[in-house]
Formats: structure tokens, sequence, C-alpha cells
């Protein structure tokens, strides 16, 4: 899966940079209003209560609920504007942090990245230099063992990594959770090179 030199680099953008300081400002100039208001009115009793926990409720809910829902959406409707151009929609993965779509029909991928939901990437699968499966082995011995696993894009210069497991404890790499994982990236790769071929056949 090499690259011609005669491809433009794609440069895929995985955070907007005024998406993502928006998403964690927010929260704290609402801290910072709440503690003015605080201040300067004296509050107390039940206004002081509200003015203390009320923006530390809506940070729980802007980082729990706000992106989350944001990037849902965003997923639904560019799904739905893929249909609309005629993309066929082979394979699709729902990674946790990039929405990955591939037509093995015409040979492109569709690319959405969750700190950069409001713009989405179509381009042939020629672009992808290079794929392949991390199991995220770490240690040795009895030790030895993975709490992600991914499969890797290179686009351009830009490496892009999608979980097809992740967990907060570490599991034996024999486990049917790390198995598992490496199968669904394992089948994934298989899939980008087969569209990387196509699109590369219909470009010669």
């Amino acid at each position: 899966m090499e690259a011609t030199n005669q491809e433009v680099v794609l440069k895929i953008r995985k955070a907007d940079s005024v998406y993502t300081v928006i998403y964690f400002i927010v929260p704290v100039i609402v801290f910072a209003v709440a503690a003015v208001i605080g201040i300067n009115f004296d509050l107390l009793g039940t206004a002081a209560v509200i003015s203390f926990f009320g923006p530390v409720v809506f940070a729980v809910l802007w980082y729990w609920i706000g992106n989350p829902l944001v990037y849902k959406l965003r997923k639904k409707k560019f799904e739905k504007e893929l249909d609309a151009m005629g993309f066929v929609r082979s394979y699709t993965f729902y990674g946790g942090s990039t929405l990955t779509v591939i037509d093995e029909q015409h040979g492109d991928i569709a690319l959405l990245l969750r700190f950069n939901p409001f713009r989405p990437y179509i381009f042939p699968a020629s672009r992808v230099k290079k794929a392949w499966t991390d199991d995220g082995r770490m240690g040795k011995g009895f030790m030895e063992g993975s709490s992600q696993v991914s499969f890797i894009m290179m686009i351009g210069h830009t490496k892009i990594r999608v979980y097809t497991f992740t967990s907060n404890r570490r599991f034996t790499m024999n486990s049917n959770e790390i198995l598992t994982g490496i199968s669904k990236a394992d089948m994934v790769v298989e899939i980008l090179k087969g569209a990387h071929d196509k699109s590369k056949g219909m470009v010669n």
C-alpha cells in the first residue's frame, strides 16, 4: 500500500482548534461567572449552593454529554450525506473517536473525527500509505498483556488510530477480549487494503 509521488498529500486534522478550545473553555467560563456572582452579591443559603454546585453539574453534563452528543448527531448526518452522494457504505466501523466508512466498490474512504466533527473527510483509499493492526502488547512473562487494540492508518503524514478494544485494565494476549479486538482490526486492515488496490486500479 504505497502512495505514488504524484499524489498530493492529504492533510487530516484530528482536532479543530476552535471547537476544542470552546469545548474545554466553556465550563471554565461558567465557573468564573458563578464565582464573580457569588462574591459580588454575597449569596447565601440556596442561592449559594446553586452558584457552587450548578457549574459543577453543568461541567459534568458538558463533558460527558455535550461532545458525545454533537459527535453522534454529526455521524448520523454524515452517513446520510454519504448515502445521498452515492457513497457505497460497504463497511462502517464506529470507533470511540473515529467513524471509518469504506466504499469497496469505488475504492474510497470516509472519516469523521470526534474533535473535528464539522470537517468530514472523503478520499481515495490509495491515499492510505500503510495500514496495520496494533495489539497494544506490553510487559513480559506473566505481566504480558494489553488494554487496547487498534488498527492504524497512515494517511499522508498523519497517523489515524482507531480502537477496536479498550479497557482500564490489562488482559492477557489470549483472552477473548484481546483476540476479538485483534480480529476486528485485522478485518478492517484487509478491507482497507482491498479498497486501496481497487482505488489504485481505477487511477491506473
